[in-house]
This record gives C-alpha cells, sequence and structure tokens, in this order.
C-alpha cells in the first residue's frame, strides 16, 4: 500500500505508528484550516462594511448638494406633520381641559410679599392679561416647556394678540 505524506514523502509499507500519525495530520488539518480558508471569513465580515460604509460614504459626497435640499424637504414635512397632526390630533385634544382658564385670577395682590401686609390689588385683568401671567410664571418655574405652547395656543384661540416676549414663528407655530 503506498501513502504520500504532506511533505511528498512517499512510502512503501506504513506501521501501525505511522498510520495513526498520518490520520492525527489529517484530522489536524480538518479542524484547523490553511490561512487562506482561515482568513476570508473574517476579512469578510470585517471588510465588507467597511467598503460599504465607503462607498455610501462617497455616494453622499459627490451629490451632498441634492441630498441637502431632499433633507430640507423632508425634514420639514415631518417637523410639519408633528406640530400640525400629532400635536393638533392627540396631545392637545386630551390635555386642553386642563387649560380651561388662566390659572392667574382676575384680581391680583400688588405686592403678596411685603411685610406688613400690602392689601392693594391690580385687576381687573383681562383674559389675555391672565394668560401672559399664566406664561411668565410658567418659565419662571420650569422654564416653558409643553405648558407654555398650550398657554399660547389659548391665547390665539382666543384672539390675544402676541405677547412681546413670543417670538413670531413659535407664534405662528401654535
Amino acid at each position: 500500500m503506498l501513502e504520500l505524506m504532506p511533505d511528498g514523502e512517499t512510502f512503501k509499507k506504513l506501521t501501525k505508528a505511522q498510520g495513526a500519525a498520518l490520520d492525527r495530520h489529517y484530522k489536524r488539518q480538518k479542524q484547523f484550516p490553511s490561512l487562506v480558508e482561515a482568513a476570508t471569513v473574517p476579512l469578510i465580515a470585517t471588510g465588507l462594511p467597511i467598503i460599504l460604509a465607503t462607498a455610501i460614504g462617497t455616494l453622499g459626497y459627490v451629490f451632498r448638494d441634492e441630498l441637502k435640499e431632499e433633507v430640507l424637504e423632508a425634514g420639514g414635512g415631518i417637523g410639519k406633520f408633528i406640530n400640525e397632526g400629532i400635536w393638533s390630533t392627540f396631545v392637545f385634544p386630551v390635555l386642553d381641559p386642563l387649560w380651561k382658564d388662566p390659572k392667574t385670577p382676575e384680581m391680583v395682590l400688588l405686592n403678596p410679599d411685603a411685610n406688613p401686609r400690602d392689601f392693594r390689588y391690580a385687576g381687573p385683568l383681562t383674559r389675555c392679561q391672565r394668560w401672559e401671567t399664566d406664561i411668565v410664571d410658567i418659565e419662571s418655574k420650569n422654564g416653558g416647556g409643553i405648558d407654555r405652547a398650550f398657554v399660547l395656543r389659548k391665547m390665539k384661540n382666543e384672539g390675544c394678540d402676541r405677547p412681546g416676549f413670543v417670538e413670531a414663528g413659535e407664534w405662528g407655530r401654535v
């Protein structure tokens, strides 16, 4: 029986030990593939994402002006959907009953922290003045946020003028 060893030597007859050694060699070769076989899978796994990312980045750079225009158009649509769709449809109708009337009363103490107590009042305040006072109170407590949006919306629905400290863009969005 002729057997060929990996190093190219040919044996005419193998002893039992040589046969076992040859079997172990082929087992190891199957367990541990060659360098090319071992390197192919990691290169594809790590190299392919890098190649794809480079290709996407290159295309993005080449077509950057067209992409900027499309992103601005899409961003405007998304913002409009959130402001007009979600807020108007879900949030404002659900939470609207919380702001039926201004929290500021019609008559307000001029100096509530005075010592001795000063019982002079300012008023009667109009609903618009009361809403505006509510916004000032909200901003002094938590910086505005959703409360401010609700109060501004109520002011606008009741026909109040835009307060001087509210930007025209914000007034237009509510």
